[in-house]
């Protein structure tokens, strides 16, 4: 990947789909909620907004996008993890609908 186009890869994924290979979530109402996999914890407290795109724990405060979670969870910089995301990415793919 030359130039990192973070908007393009953000658009190019679904979040609940990639977090979603890494916690078990469960959806509740427009949302989905699972374990946060920040902290220990035993009530769900990590939820995922679909339409916002957006994870948020209301244990331990971890928050962000999709690059974020990916960052964070496999201890990636910036540029690592939108290369993570990006490899799978067909250039002609059409965002998610949601």
């Amino acid at each position: 990947m030359s130039k990192i186009d973070a908007e393009q890869i953000k658009a190019s994924v679904d979040i609940v789909d990639i977090i979603g290979k890494f916690v078990e979530l469960k959806q509740q109402g427009s949302g989905f909620k699972g374990r946060c996999p920040f902290h220990d914890e035993k009530d769900v407290s990590f939820n995922v907004n679909p339409t916002l795109q957006t994870y948020k724990c209301f244990g331990c405060d971890a928050q962000g996008d999709v690059i974020d979670f990916i960052s964070n969870h496999k201890s990636l910089d910036f540029k690592a993890a939108c290369e993570f995301l990006g490899a799978d990415i067909d250039p002609g793919q059409k965002p998610p609908k949601r």
